[in-house]
């Protein structure tokens, strides 16, 4: 299944790179930088000298052409920057919208936005199918790690169970030995049972409750070792899921 997924996945990259250049090849620049900017001339200087192409910079062009696309290259940005996790919220969201800007100055702001508008149509169709399938596929693994989340966890409950009943029935034998041994010393005292032979059986009945609660330490260590392992898992699940 993995393996599929991968495949999966180098088909649609492969599509949408070649997607990417045929857009590029097919891109009328003079057409799509033909324009000037109709804002007043303190704003358009210094939108201008920021990189945004002056034929942009209209009441019509402004907010498809350069607010929107910019927005959506901070989302692309925040959901990496995100994964990373080394900083809060508010952070990865103020260096993402820096990181996009700063595409701008650069010149890969503008490309984009010219590509985009180039394959609009049935290339569109083409990238929305492609995402929508990355994104189901993305929630089928999603789901199918946390069933098998769930059945990992259902296994070490299970295994707890059985330690604890195990834990149980040697504190158990430790109460009878208990028992047997204040039964024994009362038959010594009464004159019932031999003092040598009382004895021994006295201490056959502690190695009986040392060993027991060997077993019992035994098997809570091992009851802590399973329900860290079960801490360790849920903090990789949370790590995936942020």
């Amino acid at each position: 299944m993995v393996n599929w997924m991968i495949i999966v996945y180098v088909v649609m990259i492969l599509v949408l790179v070649g997607i990417f250049a045929y857009g590029y090849s097919s891109v009328d620049w003079e057409a799509i930088l033909q324009g000037q900017c109709e804002f007043p001339e303190i704003v358009c200087n210094g939108l201008e000298t920021l990189g945004f192409p002056g034929a942009w910079l209209t009441y019509k062009n402004l907010i498809w052409r350069c607010i929107v696309p910019l927005f959506g290259i901070t989302i692309i940005f925040y959901g990496f920057i995100s994964k990373l996790n080394f900083f809060s919220r508010a952070i990865n969201i103020i260096l993402s919208f820096i990181v996009s800007l700063s595409t701008v100055p650069t010149g890969v702001f503008v490309v984009f936005v010219g590509v985009l508008f180039a394959v609009m149509g049935i290339y569109t169709v083409i990238l929305f199918f492609a995402l929508a399938i990355l994104a189901f596929s993305m929630a089928f693994m999603g789901t199918a790690r946390l069933k098998a989340g769930g059945a990992i966890f259902h296994e070490m409950n299970k295994q707890v169970q059985k330690i604890s009943k195990t834990e149980g029935y040697y504190g158990k034998e430790i109460s009878e030995s208990e028992k047997k041994i204040n039964d024994i010393n009362k038959k010594i005292d009464a004159g019932k049972i031999a003092p040598d032979v009382g004895t021994s059986m006295i201490l056959q009945e502690e190695r009986r409750i040392k060993e027991c609660k060997q077993m019992i330490t035994t098997a809570k260590e091992r009851i802590k070792q399973i329900k860290d392992q079960e801490k360790d898992i849920q903090e990789d699940i949370k790590k995936t899921e942020t």
